[in-house]
């Protein structure tokens, strides 16, 4: 059975954020009240970008779910980091205003996680992406690789190695995300792309074939 997180609608890795602004609003005003007003502007605008709404997840189990809002921005074919496999590369670029969480695209079991996993957008640059490998009942695996989000801030990872995962779950958080590589098996059929705009855990982007 798959373990169900309560669902925040605000994610928790925007509150450092939350609680600076509000001090700075709350000092600032006692000096200037136009100043604590921007900070409260700052606040809403944070609240804003960290929301992690709830989302309606297909009932098709062979369906392979988008994991972030975004537009697609490149399909191919290419060997896969973590399998060695050729595997469809499908390259999703995070909308600015977009939620950053990071959701699971099919249901399975995590059978590798890696931190360091190269960042090949930054590649020389001394970088490292996270790599989450979800395996189906099936055999199939399905890689994302999320990069590292402006202001160089790393994803975060809510599961661990074995632990089991649903379709369309939170699986890791990106704040300021920039882009997201999903690599799913040569013999999926592709339902999307290049230039479709994706809904997370909700926008189909392929099918397992069986």
């Amino acid at each position: 059975m798959i373990g169900r997180r309560a669902h925040s609608p605000i994610s928790l890795a925007g509150w450092p954020l939350f609680l600076a602004a509000i001090l700075l609003a709350a000092v600032s005003f006692s000096y200037s009240i136009v100043l604590a007003l921007f900070f409260f502007l700052v606040l809403l605008i944070l609240l804003y970008l960290f929301r992690d709404p709830w989302r309606s997840i297909p009932a098709d189990p062979l369906a392979i779910v988008a994991p972030v809002d975004g537009l697609i921005i490149e399909i191919a074919k290419m060997n896969n980091p973590q399998t060695a496999h050729l595997d469809q590369r499908i390259t999703i670029e995070l909308s600015p205003a977009g939620a950053y969480a990071v959701h699971s695209t099919t249901e399975g079991k995590i059978t590798t996680l890696s931190r360091n996993a190269p960042d090949i957008e930054n590649r020389g640059k001394n970088m490292t992406a996270l790599s989450i490998v979800v395996r189906t009942d099936e055999g199939d695996n399905v890689v994302l690789v999320v990069h590292r989000g402006h202001f160089g801030y790393y994803p975060r990872c809510y599961h661990y190695t074995g632990e089991r995962v649903g379709q369309g779950r939170r699986l890791s958080y990106i704040p300021f995300g920039r882009r997201v590589d999903v690599y799913v098996p040569d013999t999926a059929r592709l339902n999307a792309k290049v230039g479709d705009q994706t809904i997370a855990a909700e926008s189909i982007l392929a099918h397992f074939v069986h």
